[in-house]
């Protein structure tokens, strides 16, 4: 019995200790399960200048109206190192009408410092856009804003820019079922 109950523990440490895979899939709209969601990464570099590429990096998740957000962000580039806890997240599961098949979210974050050296920014917006099936002129993108408030429950709001220039990643977003 005593072999038992120290084995059981034992295989659960094994079993978050051994990596996942990592899906490429994109799912837009429909049965998502009880979680809205967005998880992967970008990385945004301009070719033109010797500017280190900006890395995006984010999980979020939250109830189908926005409820109980919560996972984390990552945001760096050269002088930016940004980490925050995720405060609020709305998933836009309809396609942008120029662009059909794409969806969009905004992740909100409290960051865990300033941004940068001599922000007052206490959140970070990071706009990203799920393209579906990526092709050469079309992939998955992120814009990002610093901002010294939060927003209202649930309005996950800012001004976001984006570096003109390439990006490259993976962005899965989910929307919760109805």
């Amino acid at each position: 019995m005593r072999r038992l109950l120290l084995s059981v523990p034992i295989a659960l440490i094994a079993l978050f200790l051994v990596p996942g895979v990592a899906s490429t899939s994109h799912q837009r709209g429909g049965p998502g399960g009880p979680w809205d969601s967005v998880s992967g990464s970008v990385t945004t570099k301009v070719p033109s200048i010797s500017s280190p590429a900006r890395k995006f990096r984010f999980s979020a998740h939250s109830g189908p109206s926005g409820e109980s957000p919560r996972g984390q962000v990552i945001v760096q580039s050269g002088t930016i190192d940004a980490k925050g806890r995720v405060t609020c997240l709305k998933v836009n599961p309809a396609p942008i009408p120029s662009q059909p098949g794409t969806s969009s979210a905004v992740i909100e974050a409290a960051l865990q410092g300033p941004p940068f050296p001599g922000s007052t920014a206490t959140h970070v917006v990071i706009l990203v856009f799920d393209v579906g099936a990526e092709s050469a002129s079309l992939r998955d993108h992120a814009f990002l804003g610093f901002k010294s408030r939060p927003s209202l429950p649930g309005a996950c709001s800012g001004t976001v820019s984006r570096l003109a220039g390439s990006d490259h990643g993976n962005v899965t977003i989910q929307n919760a079922a109805p």
